[in-house]
């Protein structure tokens, strides 16, 4: 596979990510709901799967990369899932509040907000 087919895929799960936090922060921000644990360990669940596809395409695409690009293309790799790996422990950290049937994880899921922002380049 051509490194810019690897790039135009992470791209794509990239966006998926994209926009699976601003979902899962509803879910979180939503009270109401009687199935907010399932939902949540649901969209979790998706998450880490596209975690997992991105991570083996940062891979791949490192190792198709000129060495003169390859700095930069790890920094940009890991700025980004930086922030998702934010995400993603601040919701996991909340659904186990949520399971415990504690009070404060409203007031954790405010990070989920800052943090649902994950810098957007391929």
């Amino acid at each position: 596979m051509s490194q810019q087919t690897l790039i135009s895929r992470r791209a794509g799960n990239r966006g998926a990510v994209t926009r699976l936090l601003p979902k899962i922060q509803q879910i979180i921000d939503d009270m109401a709901r009687d199935n907010k644990i399932y939902e949540l360990e649901k969209k979790l669940a998706d998450l880490h799967n596209k975690i997992k596809i991105i991570e083996a395409l940062d891979g791949e695409i490192a190792d198709k990369i000129d060495a003169d690009e390859l700095e930069e293309e790890i920094n940009n790799a890991d700025r980004y899932n930086s922030s998702v790996y934010d995400s993603r422990d601040t919701a996991e950290y909340i659904l186990s509040k949520l399971k415990k049937g504690e009070s404060g994880a409203t007031q954790a899921a405010a990070a989920i907000t800052a943090a649902s922002n994950p810098v957007t380049s391929s």
